[in-house]
């Protein structure tokens, strides 16, 4: 991909830039466990994600956050 970004700031200051995008064919699906133990009378929750993608690009590597 090819991005064109003209950033102008006063003279003697600096700018941070960033560039992000958001694709389609991205997903995930959490699923959640809670196990009772009831001699202890405890319950032990667990969380999972299943991400799928069919972006057709290279996600080696991506920093991935998921949220509710």
């Amino acid at each position: 991909f090819r991005v064109e970004v003209l950033v102008t700031c006063p003279a003697g200051r600096q700018a941070t830039v960033s560039l992000s995008y958001l694709v389609g064919g991205a997903s995930w699906t959490p699923a959640y466990e809670a196990r009772a133990n009831e001699p202890a009378k405890t319950v032990e929750l667990a969380t999972w994600a299943t991400v799928t993608q069919a972006t057709g690009e290279d996600w080696a590597g991506v920093k991935l956050v998921l949220s509710t």
